[in-house]
């Protein structure tokens, strides 16, 4: 089973869980598929394998009682539970997250990977209550889930905008298609890592090497670059190219991370940002999301591909 559908089998089943409603042996072939999922990708010696192999020895978690008629004698939830906790962490330790919001509202965006669907989180800040729709990645499609509340609760209008090669913009308004006009691209400096990144090691340490591009069509001025997570900067690169013209690369540079805390855990958003300004003082920040592979020491090295191209306001 892939994991896009044990995510639907576990969202399908959700409210039936909660209410009692399943036969025990549907809730133990449940949690036979998660077990098979997570025993086939979690890495072994990670963090979330062990604690999948204390959890396979705990006989209370173990054993599903069941009644005379076959379903649970208990509320099969605090069964599953624990093995569905397990997965969900093991899909937020790839998750792309992205989120915005003001003093009424957030929207979160929740992707694994460039090519999957996008899951749109949209909530009022005073109110438990959200809406959860997917963007399917290859059409552009929104869907609710049968157990999930309709984002028109909570906003009027979703839109998805898919642009062609030639400039021309399709959006999509709860399903139907209407064609406009490309809006006028903003002029301005733009600036993003130039190919991969050359990642390697060596007697000084772990290194990511880099060359910065400005892909817009004014000057960037004053550049400067981090390390950036979800919960703030985590380290400064120097080195970096004071003034890059359009279309002008970069050199080469080679950071030494390993002598930070990048390699420690995972950082969830871990993004390299540059932060620069137009000939006029008005400040960008641009750049791409960084993927961290586990090492057999339990230590982190980074990933040679650039992930999503990422801009913050």
């Amino acid at each position: 089973m892939t994991e896009e559908e044990l995510q639907k089998l576990i969202a399908k089943n959700t409210e039936a869980i909660k209410e009692n409603l399943l036969k025990s042996e549907i809730v133990e072939n449940i949690k036979k598929k998660i077990l098979e999922f997570l025993e086939a990708n979690l890495k072994k010696d990670s963090i979330l394998h062990l604690r999948l192999e204390k959890l396979k020895t705990n006989i209370r978690i173990r054993t599903l009682w069941s009644t005379t008629d076959g379903y649970p004698a208990s509320n099969p939830q605090s069964y599953l539970e624990p093995w569905i906790d397990i997965f969900n962490q093991f899909l937020d330790s790839k998750t792309i997250k992205e989120r915005w919001e003001d003093e009424k509202y957030f929207v979160e965006t929740r992707k694994q990977g460039e090519t999957s669907d996008t899951h749109i989180i949209v909530g009022k800040k005073d109110s438990a209550e959200k809406s959860h729709s997917i963007v399917d990645a290859k059409t552009g499609e929104i869907r609710i889930e049968d157990n999930q509340i309709d984002s028109s609760e909570v906003v009027p209008v979703l839109e998805t905008y898919l642009t062609f090669p030639d400039g021309r913009t399709i959006v999509s308004r709860r399903g139907k298609l209407e064609e406009i006009n490309k809006p006028p691209k903003e002029s301005g400096p733009i600036l993003d890592i130039e190919g991969s990144f050359a990642v390697s090691g060596g007697p000084d340490g772990q290194s990511i090497g880099f060359q910065a591009k400005n892909i817009g069509d004014s000057p960037a001025m004053d550049i400067v670059c981090w390390f950036v997570a979800d919960e703030g900067n985590i380290a400064k690169i120097e080195g970096i190219s004071h003034r890059l013209s359009p279309n002008e690369t970069s050199l080469i540079n080679n950071f030494i991370y390993s002598h930070t805390i990048i390699p420690d855990r995972i950082f969830p958003g871990l993004k390299i940002i540059f932060e620069y300004k137009d000939l006029k003082g008005n400040t960008f920040k641009t750049g791409r999301l960084i993927k961290q592979d586990l090492r057999a020491d339990g230590k982190f090295n980074l990933h040679s591909r650039p992930g999503e191209f990422v801009i913050i306001q």
